[in-house]
């Protein structure tokens, strides 16, 4: 039987029971309109309001919306603005509908677009040999000097040496050494082309110039250096082909040496030695390649070492096929400064098969390179380790490390690193085809920092494997650093503490900033597109802030770690995620998630979260495992299974200024619920509005909810016809509503079932049936909420307005929904 009311009344116990006899509705009680307590029927609210149980208007949902957001204009919520979607190398940003650049945007002369869109390549060249060399900005290999260039001699010139002379005398020699032997201090001796096989040590200052490097080669004898300056001495070296010394330059001493138009092959040891504070070695247009270990250990083969305070300049420098480092930098204030530098095809140590790194700088070291290319080496392209050390890279890219063995016989392939204690910067670099790591920052005391900076298209051919990992004790800062089509995660902190500004996460598959270990991230500006476990996590007691972030379509991870599944926002295992003005689009399982861990979001949107393909999940926000979830202004919709949902002993959820609508149903057609509350979860609402939701808009299970002023409108039924309630307390459950409004419903407004409950000062406006009580529960009229209320106990003050419900209060036994 069904009693229809168009008049709005209070409810008491003698009239809720008369309605459920009478063949016609019983008057309103008297008075019960007086002083203005009935909404006038032909007065309605603006949109993102509701009107309350005394006929006011009252603002809910999320209505104040923060920069980079519009209101809705169907009201109770905020839209951001920002672009829909963005092309390969740029990135959306709240607040703007146009696409910004992301990462490494600018290629300098020697660098070109990727294909892909992300950050540049270096244009080289392969395979060179004799007097030429890779260079940037060329495909063919460049010749070093110009054998046809007039004015060789130079007019400088006074001494002469020519392997064909048929006499020599004071001024014209058959050997560089008897030249030098005779040469005044600053004579320039002009060498003809001939192989010469001898090794020098310049007893004065003295300029060499050769014919060119194709054609005047002087080879030594295996033992003793090619070029020996072991003195404070000024050489110059120009125009020649060094190969077979011991090693192929060494300046000692305070030696000063510039060397121009030079090749040095296959010398042993180290194609350059540069040691001592004083000493000073510039290279100008030159090829250092293929040195070979030392034959009487089948160690060392370096391009270059420097130790003890050297200094080094390099210009058009390219350093290839070497052993153990292209370039090595050790102890205080040595120092390298290079410009369109190439270090490549860095081979192992013969003697235990280690290293092969691009670049290493140790021990208080340091190194500026700017327009450079480290590729094809093996293990490192770039380290930087030890206090003081530090490296800076400008305008480059490192490439194709190969995997191999550090110095403790571990596998690695890393981009560029920074290790106990060093210090790593990098500006306008890509990073790019790496198999393991494209930057590591690790130990107590290393910092990075990165600027403008692509790491792109690593495939992981060792485990573990992510495009940026910080650990205990480092600092990392990344400023508008983008991670594109990366097979494994993106960021990733174990500890330590991380700067984050303008970074794009695109196409992983791992989660795009994930802290752990009681790592401290904050970050600003984040767009993660396509992640895989997780867009954003805090994990293990870490703690990560983000202001301003986009993430969307995150994937199910490949290996399930930590109970990560496919989360846009993530807080587990005692971390800590805080998030503001961020969307979280087309997540798997659940938009945020907090498993015993504490997540704070403020201004955000969840919004199409998906279904695992099992069909389960794909709620807007959980909460369970004892995490504690808080929403402050924000928008689910169009989320499946429930909007909200808590459960679990200890776990809780608090929504202040919260819109939760259409969410869709399991694909069996149920749930759709906009609030599921249950097994000891612990929900509060204040100032909410759940808006065509299905099957139940709060529902509750042996767990406790508290909404105030919270509007509940249009839940829906189940395909089948069934439920459609506004909120629902059932098997032990407390629910108490205070204010708000219960409006529309398809079936009951509120149920109690084997529970307590509370509406005080509720309007139940246009529902199918106003109350309904089952199995034990107790409807109680009270004056005023009461201070305590027994565990059957529902109790309705008389502030509750009833208004144009077809029932007011159901009869019999109505089934429930599942929890």
């Amino acid at each position: 039987m069904s009693c229809s009311r168009r008049d709005a009344s209070r409810l008491t116990v003698i009239a809720a029971l008369a309605c459920a006899a009478c063949s016609s509705p019983p008057p309103p009680p008297k008075g019960a309109c007086d002083g203005g307590t009935c909404a006038p029927a032909t007065t309605s609210c603006d949109a993102g309001t509701y009107r309350d149980a005394n006929g006011a208007c009252q603002p809910t949902g999320w209505s104040d919306c923060p920069q980079g957001f519009a209101p809705d204009p169907r009201g109770f919520a905020c839209l951001p603005i920002i672009a829909a979607s963005c092309p390969a190398g740029t990135a959306p940003r709240l607040g703007d509908t146009g696409c910004h650049p992301a990462g490494g945007s600018t290629c300098d002369a020697g660098f070109a677009p990727h294909d892909s869109g992300w950050g540049c390549d270096a244009v080289l060249g392969s395979g060179c040999t004799g007097a030429t060399r890779e260079a940037l900005g060329s495909t063919a290999c460049v010749p070093i000097g110009d054998c046809a260039t007039p004015g060789f001699p130079p007019a400088a010139a006074t001494i002469f040496v020519d392997d064909s002379y048929p006499t020599v005398d004071a001024t014209h020699f058959r050997s560089i050494g008897a030249a030098l032997a005779a040469a005044p201090s600053g004579a320039t001796i002009a060498i003809e082309p001939g192989t010469y096989a001898e090794a020098l040590a310049p007893p004065r200052p003295v300029t060499l110039v050769g014919r060119c490097a194709a054609q005047v080669t002087i080879t030594a004898a295996g033992t003793t250096p090619a070029l020996l300056v072991a003195t404070p001495l000024d050489v110059q070296l120009e125009g020649v082909t060094l190969t077979n010394g011991l090693v192929g330059i060494r300046a000692e001493g305070g030696a000063r040496i510039t060397a121009r138009h030079v090749v040095l092959d296959a010398n042993r040891r180290s194609g350059v030695q540069a040691v001592d504070s004083a000493t000073r070695v510039t290279f100008e247009d030159a090829v250092v390649r293929g040195t070979v270990p030392d034959p009487a250990t089948n160690s060392f083969g370096q391009g270059v070492a420097a130790s003890f305070g050297a200094q080094l300049t390099f210009t058009d420098v390219t350093l290839t096929g070497n052993r153990e480092n292209g370039i090595f930098l050790d102890r205080a204030a040595t120092r390298l400064v290079g410009e369109r530098v190439v270090v490549s095809g860095t081979l192992p140590r013969m003697s235990t098969g280690r290293l092969g790194w691009g670049v290493g700088v140790q021990g208080g070291a340091g190194l500026e390179l700017t327009d450079a290319a480290l590729v094809d080496n093996q293990a490192t392209g770039l380290l930087v380790s030890q206090p003081d050390s530090r490296a800076v890279l400008t305008n480059a890219v490192i490439a194709r490390t190969r995997p191999g063995l550090d110095n403790g016989d571990i596998p690695i392939a890393f981009g560029a690193a920074a290790q106990a204690g060093g210090a790593l910067v990098l500006t306008n670099v890509a990073l790019a085809g790496l198999a393991h790591l494209g930057v590591s920052v690790k130990g107590a005391g290393s910092s990075g920092v990165l600027t403008r900076v692509v790491v792109r298209d690593l495939v992981p051919r060792l485990e573990p494997s992510r495009a940026i990992e910080l650990s205990s004790g480092s600092t990392l800062t990344l400023d508008d650093v983008a991670f594109a089509h990366i097979a494994t995660a993106g960021f990733d902190a174990f500890g330590g503490e991380a700067t984050l500004t303008d970074v794009v996460f695109f196409d992983l598959l791992g989660p795009g900033v994930r802290a752990q270990t009681g790592a401290r991230v904050a970050a600003a500006n984040v767009w993660v597109d396509g992640a895989a476990g997780a867009g954003i996590a805090a994990l293990t007691d870490a703690t990560v802030n983000v202001s301003g972030c986009r993430v969307r379509d995150t994937g199910l991870a490949e290996t399930v770690d930590a109970g990560v599944v496919g989360y846009g926002g993530l807080a587990q295992l005692g971390g800590a995620l805080t998030v503001d003005r961020c969307i979280f689009e087309a997540s798997r399982a659940a938009g945020l998630y907090s498993k015993g861990g504490a997540l704070t979001a403020t201004s955000v949107i969840v919004r199409d979260t998906l279904a695992l393909p099992s069909g389960d999940f794909g709620q807007g926000a959980v909460v369970e495992g004892a995490g504690s979830l808080s929403l402050t202004g924000a928008l689910l919709e169009l989320n499946r299974v429930s909007g909200l949902q808590v459960s679990d002993p200890g776990s809780r959820l608090a929504a202040t200024a919260v819109t939760v609508r259409d969410t869709q149903p399991l694909p069996d057609g149920t749930r759709g619920r906009g609030a599921n509350v249950q097994s000891g979860g612990v929900f509060t609402a204040t100032q909410c509005a759940l808006i065509d939701n299905r099957q139940v808009g709060v529902f509750t299970f042996r767990a406790k909810a508290t909404l105030e002023r919270v509007l509940v409108r249009g839940t829906l039924a189940d395909p089948g016809g069934a439920y459609g309630n506004g909120v629902e307390s059932l098997g032990d459950a407390d629910l108490a509503m205070t204010g708000g409004a219960l409006e529309g419903s398809a079936g009951t407004a509120a149920v109690f079932a084997e529970a307590s409950g509370l509406l005080d000062g509720v309007r139940v406006f246009k529902n199918a049936v106003g109350l309904h009580l089952q199995d034990g529960a107790l409807l109680l009229e009270v004056q005023a909420a009461p201070a305590t209320r027994g565990p059957r106990d529902v109790a309705v003050t008389t502030s509750t307005a009833f208004d144009e419900n077809m029932t007011t209060l159901g009869t019999g036994q109505v089934a429930v929904p599942a929890p």
